[in-house]
C-alpha cells in the first residue's frame, strides 16, 4: 500500500535555512552546484584561545541548538505520521494520480538528497579550509610569540650577565680598598698588640700551650697509627704484585713455549709438503704406484692433523695475548723476583730436548728479557744409510728432512700414534 506525502513542507522547513541559497523545484532540474556561503571558525577558535569566554557560554549554546533540532524533529516525525493517517482513505482514488505522485516525490527526495551530500560535501571542505587555515595562523602567533620570548630572554641574560660583571668589579675594588685599610689598621695595631701580649699572664699561655701539646700528641698518634695501616696496606699490595708478576711471568713463558711450538709446527708442515710433492714425484716412477698411495693418503691425513693443531696453537696464542692486553698494569715496587718453572701440559714433554732453529715471534722477543728463556736447537736422529746418493735424496737431505722434528719427537714420545695407526 503506497503513502502519498508532500515533501514541500520538510523542502520549506529547509528553506529557512540561512546556509542555503536557493529553493528545490518540483520536476526534473537541471544538474546545479549550489556554493554554499564561507563559515569561519573565529568564533570557535577564539574560545579555545586565552582570555576569552568560558567553556560553559559554548555549551549552552550547544545545548540550546540540540533541543531546538530535536523538537523540529519530533514536530516533523508527528506531521509525516498524521498525513499518512489521513491519506489512507484516498487510497480508493483514481490509479493516474498515484504514479503521478509517487514520480514526483520520488524525484524531488533524489533531487533533494544529491543537493543536501552536495551542500554537506561543500560545507566540510569549507570547514576544513577554515581549520587549516586557523591552525596555521594559530602556529604563526604562537612562533613569533616563542621567538619575542626567547629575545627577550636573551636581552635580559645579557642585561644580568653585564650586571654580575659590574657587581664583580665593584666588589674586586671594594675587595682593594678593604685590604688597604686592613694594611694600615694592622700597622697602626702592631704595637697595641705587642703590649697587650705582654699584658698576659705567664698562666693562661703555659695552660693553653699545655692544651695545644697534647692536641698535638694526639695528632701525631693518630697519623702514626694511619702510617702503620698504610705499611701494612702497602705490604699487602706488594706481596699481590708480585704474586702477580710471577703469573705474567708465567703466562708469559707459557706463551713463548706455545708460540715455539707453533712455529715448529709450520716449519714440519711446509717440510713435510715439500716432502710430499717429492715423494708423489718419485711414487709416479716406481712399480708399486698403490702402496705409495696410501703411503700419500696417511702422510695428508696426519698433516691435516698437523694443521688443526697449528691452528688451535694460535688460537690459544691469541688468547692470552688478549687477555695481557686486557690485563691492568700494575705499578711494581722493588723487590726481590722469584723465577717460577714453567707449568702446562707441554713444560715436562719437551723438556729433554732443544731446538735451535726457530726464530722467535716479536711477541716473544720482547718476553725474551726475562731470566726463563728457552733455546732450541735441532738434533740429527736418522742414521747414515748405504743407499747410494742420488739428485732426489740430496735435494731431501738440503730441505732439512734428517732432523729432528716436531712430528717425529712426538711419535717417539706415544708410539701408540704411530704413522700406520692414523688413517
Amino acid at each position: 500500500m503506497s503513502v502519498l506525502f508532500n515533501w514541500n513542507s520538510i523542502i520549506s522547513a529547509f528553506s529557512n535555512d540561512p546556509l542555503r541559497s536557493t529553493e528545490v523545484q518540483h520536476g526534473p532540474q537541471p544538474e546545479k552546484r549550489y556554493v554554499p556561503s564561507q563559515l569561519t571558525l573565529d568564533a570557535l577558535v577564539d574560545d579555545f584561545r586565552p582570555g576569552t569566554a568560558p567553556w560553559s557560554a559554548w555549551n549552552e549554546r550547544f545545548i540550546g541548538t540540540a533541543i531546538i533540532l530535536g523538537a523540529v524533529w519530533i514536530l516533523l516525525v508527528w506531521g509525516y505520521l498524521r498525513r499518512g493517517k489521513k491519506a489512507q482513505p484516498t487510497a480508493t482514488l483514481p490509479p493516474l494520480t498515484i504514479p503521478n505522485g509517487d514520480l514526483k516525490t520520488e524525484e524531488s527526495r533524489a533531487e533533494f538528497d544529491k543537493l543536501l551530500l552536495q551542500r554537506i560535501e561543500a560545507i566540510e571542505q569549507q570547514v576544513q579550509k577554515a581549520a587549516a587555515e586557523q591552525l596555521e595562523t594559530i602556529e604563526t602567533e604562537i612562533r613569533k610569540g616563542f621567538n619575542k620570548r626567547v629575545e627577550a630572554l636573551e636581552a635580559r641574560m645579557k642585561a644580568d650577565q653585564e650586571a654580575i660583571d659590574g657587581m664583580h668589579s665593584a666588589l674586586a675594588q671594594r675587595m682593594e680598598a678593604l685590604e688597604e685599610g686592613i694594611r694600615t689598621i694592622d700597622s697602626k695595631q702592631l704595637d697595641m698588640e705587642a703590649s697587650h701580649i705582654v699584658q698576659r699572664s705567664l698562666s693562661q699561655r703555659l695552660e693553653s700551650l699545655e692544651g695545644s701539646l697534647q692536641g698535638i700528641d694526639s695528632k701525631t698518634r693518630a697519623s702514626t697509627q694511619r702510617i702503620e695501616s698504610i705499611d701494612d696496606s702497602i705490604r699487602v699490595i706488594d706481596s699481590r704484585t708480585k704474586a702477580i708478576s710471577q703469573r705474567v711471568e708465567a703466562v708469559e713463558d707459557s706463551v713463548g713455549s706455545i708460540d715455539g711450538q707453533a712455529t715448529l709446527l709450520s716449519h714440519d708442515l711446509s717440510r713435510g709438503g715439500l716432502a710430499i710433492e717429492k715423494l708423489q714425484r718419485q711414487v709416479k716412477m716406481l712399480p708399486d704406484a698403490e702402496k705409495f698411495k696410501g703411503l700419500s693418503r696417511a702422510w695428508e691425513t696426519r698433516f691435516k692433523k698437523v694443521e688443526t693443531k697449528i691452528e688451535q696453537y694460535k688460537t690459544t696464542l691469541e688468547e692470552t695475548l688478549a687477555e695481557r692486553e686486557q690485563a691492568a698494569a700494575l705499578s711494581l715496587s722493588p723487590m726481590d723476583t722469584q723465577e717460577i718453572e714453567p707449568s702446562g701440559p707441554y713444560a715436562d714433554m719437551y723438556s729433554s730436548f732443544e731446538f735451535d732453529m726457530v726464530s722467535p715471534s716479536p711477541s716473544t722477543r720482547s718476553q725474551s728479557s726475562v731470566s726463563h728463556t728457552r733455546t732450541y736447537s735441532t738434533i740429527s736422529s736418522s742414521p747414515p744409510s748405504g743407499i747410494p746418493m742420488t739428485p732426489e735424496r740430496r735435494r731431501l737431505e738440503l730441505a732439512g728432512f734428517r732432523e729432528m722434528t716436531f712430528s717425529s719427537k712426538q711419535k717417539q714420545l706415544h708410539p701408540r700414534h704411530s704413522f700406520t695407526n692414523t688413517k
